[in-house]
């Protein structure tokens, strides 16, 4: 199973942000990733899981954890620790000494946080109704999701990509099925990079574009409305999948500039594939076994 983009040209830790999925950057015919490679999993090749490597009790850490010295059978990952105490990039910037003549713009200032428990909870929809959209536009929202969403976090497969375009042209159904929720998160941040794909160039929008705009970011609120009522199946589920799906809801409200609740799915997420990558099921096939890799460097970028 081929991935659209390959983990080697994902952006350094220190310069990657939350909200930057959906700030319109696109993958260039010039860049490496554009043309994404025909072979399979090239920057991760598949483990050979022998009697030795596979023990009853592995040695395990979880994502929030102290860095322990000793290496057990999933040492490949040990050195990955996320932080137990979030910051925002505000405060992470006003830590530079270079502010250390400026104490008022670390005293004074106003945390995102504190702005955010000011805000009202994410009032829920009562009935869904699902927007009508013609295969051009699963086409266009999948493809704006692939090139925005999958090309810095590339953690869905080509032909898991194929499988929720069928799922939606063949028209999503009440099912509560992780299928069904990973398929309405994808259309979700697919309409979010429409939403603000180009605004970087500061651009006037003409009122046309700016109600097109509107009407893609409108939509999008409905496909995460719907996946958000399915979200139990993925706290239920474990699987790479529904690791998937906590972290395109932990995208999905960082577009919406709730970093709370975005870092509490980043965590959720990183836990449930630590428990992947220490106890991997014996169904899972490579494709669930990178894809478990690609989410958990993926939360381990956004939290860096």
């Amino acid at each position: 199973m081929r991935y659209v983009a390959t983990l080697r040209y994902l952006p350094e830790p220190q310069d990657q942000t939350a909200y930057s999925a959906f700030a319109g950057r696109q993958a260039s015919s010039s860049s490496p990733v554009a043309h994404p490679t025909t072979s399979s999993y090239v920057d991760s090749p598949p483990i050979t899981e022998t009697g030795s490597s596979r023990v009853s009790h592995p040695q395990t850490q979880t994502p929030i954890s102290e860095t322990r010295p000793d290496k057990g059978a999933n040492g490949a990952f040990e050195n990955a620790v996320l932080d137990s105490m979030h910051t925002s990039t505000t405060e992470s910037v006003l830590q530079w000494h270079h502010f250390d003549g400026f104490p008022s713009l670390r005293n004074d200032y106003t945390s995102i946080f504190q702005l955010e428990q000011s805000r009202p909870a994410l009032s829920m929809k009562v009935a869904t109704v699902y927007p009508y959209v013609t295969v051009e536009d699963v086409d266009s929202i999948l493809d704006s999701f692939q090139q925005s969403v999958n090309f810095w976090y590339p953690t869905m497969s080509q032909s898991q990509l194929d499988r929720v375009r069928a799922v939606l042209n063949s028209g999503v159904t009440s099912e509560d099925s992780i299928e069904a929720s990973i398929s309405l998160l994808t259309m979700a941040l697919g309409c979010a990079s429409q939403a603000t794909s180009g605004l970087e160039a500061h651009a006037e929008l003409t009122d046309q574009e700016q109600r097109w705009r509107t009407s893609r970011r409108q939509m999008g609120d409905v496909y995460f409305d719907a996946a958000l009522k399915k979200a139990y199946n993925a706290h239920l589920s474990v699987s790479s999948v529904s690791a998937q799906c906590l972290f395109f809801v932990a995208l999905y409200f960082a577009f919406l500039t709730r970093p709370l609740q975005a870092w509490e799915y980043i965590g959720a997420t990183a836990a449930k594939c630590m428990m992947l990558l220490s106890y991997p099921p014996d169904a899972d096939t490579h494709e669930d076994r990178e894809r478990t890799r690609r989410i958990f460097w993926s939360c381990y970028i956004l939290e860096r």
